[in-house]
């Protein structure tokens, strides 16, 4: 599975990163076991929070999105 992970007007670290990683590949083994690309972006919401939106396209024409808001990007 190809990963993008990138940040909006904010720096990302590699521990991030790697988080971010093994997540997903702990997902995509879970429940697709061939997603074929994955992309996940952090941006700053307001002072405190993070928001996140990941995108997985698991098929040709299947794609999986979600988007959270919270303090911890983690």
């Amino acid at each position: 599975m190809q990963l993008t992970v990138q940040g909006k007007q904010m720096d990302l670290g590699d521990a991030l990163r790697s988080h971010v990683s093994e997540k997903l590949e702990d997902i995509n083994t879970k429940y697709f076991n061939r997603a074929i690309d994955a992309t996940v972006t952090f941006s700053p919401e307001g002072q405190a929070f993070t928001k996140t939106h990941i995108s997985i396209r698991v098929g040709k024409d299947i794609m999986v999105i979600s988007d959270a808001t919270e303090t911890d990007p983690y």
